[in-house]
């Protein structure tokens, strides 16, 4: 992992982001398929059986994984969630692509249930889980309504090609689920970092609410 000075800024306090009407809602093709759990220690990770696509400007992005921390390490006006999930794609370059989904406490989440149901590996050692026909799409709130900036990834290989997409809309997750979530992650988030010049767009559409 390369000295935090000089990455792009990840993650970040969204604050007064530049409102964008040209941004669209993300084109996501998904499949249902089984997805492996795997504790490498700093997070739990899920890998894909079966590609799903993002596409920016027509390139396609493949699924890689997905991944959670805890607390969130993005914040809304300085407003923390409880939990993050990290949606990883990559194009034919190496470039990644990323959407975030923050959690509050609130009701039970059907697709957090999915992977509890199926058991988190709760340590490195732990076997790997398969959770059987998941679509990740489930995990997703609103994909027309988010923020986005140019960053990094905090978990290995800390890679610094990434375009980020944060839902605006925080999704729910219980009392219950997040306690077993960090009871595996612990504190799992790294810091807020400047922006360094950087500008956080957003999306423009009626109803276009944070939270």
């Amino acid at each position: 992992m390369r000295d935090a000075s000089v990455r792009p800024p990840i993650p970040v306090d969204i604050r007064r982001p530049i409102a964008d009407p040209a941004l669209g809602p993300l084109d996501l093709v998904l499949n249902v398929t089984a997805f492996t759990l795997t504790n490498p220690g700093y997070t739990i990770r899920a890998t894909p059986g079966v590609e799903s696509i993002l596409f920016l400007n027509g390139v396609p992005f493949s699924l890689l994984e997905f991944h959670f921390h805890t607390l969130s390490e993005h914040t809304v006006d300085g407003q923390q969630g409880a939990m993050e999930l990290h949606v990883v794609f990559r194009d034919p370059s190496a470039n990644l692509a990323v959407i975030g989904v923050v959690y509050k406490i609130g009701s039970a989440n059907s697709f957090l249930a999915r992977l509890l149901g199926a058991g988190l590996p709760i340590k490195t050692t732990s076997p790997a889980v398969t959770v059987q026909s998941l679509n990740i799409g489930n995990a997703f709130t609103d994909t027309s309504s988010y923020y986005t900036y140019p960053g990094s990834l905090t978990t290995p290989p800390c890679s610094e090609t990434v375009t980020w997409f944060v839902l605006k809309r925080w999704a729910q997750m219980s009392a219950a689920q997040f306690e077993a979530f960090r009871n595996v992650l612990g504190n799992d988030f790294r810091p807020i970092q400047q922006l360094n010049g950087r500008l956080i767009r957003g999306t423009v559409k009626q109803g276009d609410d944070e939270q």
